[in-house]
Parts: C-alpha cells; structure tokens; sequence
C-alpha cells in the first residue's frame, strides 16, 4: 500500500511544478504516468486540483491570494500546510505558532490532545490542544510557550506562570491561561492570583473574572459564549455564539482547515460539543442549522448554506 504522506507530497510536486510556467513536455508525461499507475495517485490529485479551485474563487481569500503570487518554492510551501492540515482557520495560510517551542518543552501536547500533569505538593498542571510549557529556574515556575493551560496550585505555596505579556501568581487557584497573539486571556475559577504585566502595574484578579492581559495592562473582559474551562473535561459548551467564532475554536482541536461561507457565519450556536467526535459534532450542527457540511479527505471541511 502506497504511503499516503508520500503520494500527496508527490502530487503537491507535480502539482506545483505544472503550474509554474516552466514545466516541459517531459514533466507533464511524467505526472500523467503517476496518475495512472494507482488510482489513489489520481484520487488525492483530484482533491489537491479542487482545493486549489475553490480557494481561487473565495473573494478577498488571503490563502487565494498567497497562492496566487507565491513563486514555486513558497506556493509549494503553501500547498503543504493546506493539505497536510497545519493552518490556521478562517482565510489565513501560516505556520502554527510556537512549533518549535512545543517541540522543545518540558509539558506539551498534541492537535487535538489534552493532558494533566501533576506537579509538586499536589498541584496540577493541564494542557489544552497544541500547547507547550516550560519549567523555569527555581521551584514553582513555568512559562506558557504556546496554547492553553488549567493551573491548579494545591494548597502549598504559590505558583508562577509566565506568558509573553505578564507573570501570574496564584495561591490555592484554579486559573485558566491561554496565549494568543497580543495578549494572554485569563479566567479565574477560585482562589488568588496576582496579575502582574512586564510593564505596568500588579493587579489582584476576581474570582469568576475573565480578563484580556497585555504588557501594559489587564482589563475585565465579558463572559465568553462558551465554557473556557470545559475543554478538560472534553467538551465545547457554547451559548449563543456566532457560527464563524464557533468554527474558528473548534478548528483548534483538528489538523486541518475548516472555513465558513459568510452566507452562514452569522448563526448562533448552543449546545455542547465532544471534542473527541469533531465529525460528529459538524453534522450536529448541519442537522440543528441551515447548513451543509463539504469535506475534502480530511483535509479541509466548508460549512455551506443549504
């Protein structure tokens, strides 16, 4: 049986190197030989040439974009991260970040993994889908590289966690951390925690309170339309959010890609949702909404109007 990495690798080359403007006559009978000696071969360059077509013709696409004007290393490049499932959700075409410091990490996990580490004198450490953690000099100190983490402290002395934008310290807590772009998003279940910005002033958070912490402040922030906590327990509980949100979050539990037809962005979502059944909870959705589901081998699901 042919090693499906190897015959997609092979059909992003041809499928680049067709398209540049310098293949031969050679090149184009050696593509034609490869489809036909297996059908898989001609199956996932069918669904390579129709992922190409439908990002040509999503207006304003960035992925469409960036796969117009990139030369034949960079649209090679391009076409890799789409097939083999590493970008982002919505229309953007980039690396996951922090890969390289997931790799490197002392506590890490996997797309679509959650693990819970315990940690001295009874605390617990537990990681969201993608994350990474690092151990700091010193007892009782970590640094959030990427992704998402549940702190619990325990009852013994405070704990440190570090992000790009503060450093939080907390005593008898529970605390969610989750690292974005610009900022380190905050929910606070119970306890004490210190919010402390590189370069503003410390602030003690509520218990209950979300926050949005940058490096110059931490402001209150509303409740989230989902449970920010419910992702250790496996699910994704969502009130009212919007369909295009709802998506983006859920994408983070899969390799992949997973777009929204603006038609349907706009719908709200309720319910709760396995993450261990991402199948499964798409066509929930289509069943509860006006919706349809398009799949591309696993590669990259639509959701469409009807």
């Amino acid at each position: 049986m042919a090693n499906p990495a190897g015959v997609l690798e092979r059909a992003i080359f041809f499928a680049v190197r067709l398209n540049s403007g310098h293949a031969d006559a050679a090149e184009h009978e050696a593509c034609r030989r490869w489809r036909e000696a297996d059908a898989e071969h001609e199956r996932v360059w069918r669904q390579l040439q129709a992922i190409e077509t439908d990002l040509r013709t999503v207006s304003g696409s960035v992925a469409a974009a960036a796969l117009r004007a990139a030369p034949s290393r960079g649209r090679r490049r391009a076409l890799a991260m789409l097939a083999l499932g590493t970008v982002g959700t919505g229309a953007t075409l980039a690396w996951r970040d922090g890969a390289w410091e997931r790799m490197t990490a002392d506590y890490r996990s996997g797309v679509g993994e959650r693990r819970r580490f315990a940690l001295a004198d009874g605390a617990e450490l537990w990681l969201n889908t993608g994350s990474a953690v690092r151990t700091d000099s010193g007892e009782r100190r970590l640094t959030l590289l990427a992704g998402e983490l549940r702190m619990d402290t325990g009852a013994g002395a405070p704990w440190e966690v570090r992000t790009r934008q503060a450093c939080f310290t907390g005593t008898r807590a529970r605390f969610l951390l989750r690292q974005i772009e610009d900022a380190t998003l905050l929910d606070l279940t119970h306890g004490d925690l210190r919010i402390a910005p590189v370069q503003g002033r410390e602030t003690l958070a509520d218990p209950g309170g979300r926050y949005r912490v940058t490096a110059r402040d931490a402001r209150r922030e509303p409740a989230a339309p989902f449970d920010p906590a419910g992702w250790a327990s496996g699910v994704l509980t969502v009130r009212g959010m919007r369909l295009a949100d709802f998506l983006q979050e859920l994408s983070r539990y899969q390799r992949g890609w997973i777009s929204c037809d603006p038609a349907v962005a706009d719908l709200r979502v309720s319910g709760v949702f396995l993450l261990d059944d991402l199948p499964g909870a798409l066509d929930t959705l289509a069943r509860a909404l006006p919706t349809r589901i398009q799949r591309y081998a696993g590669l990259w699901t639509r959701v469409l109007p009807t």
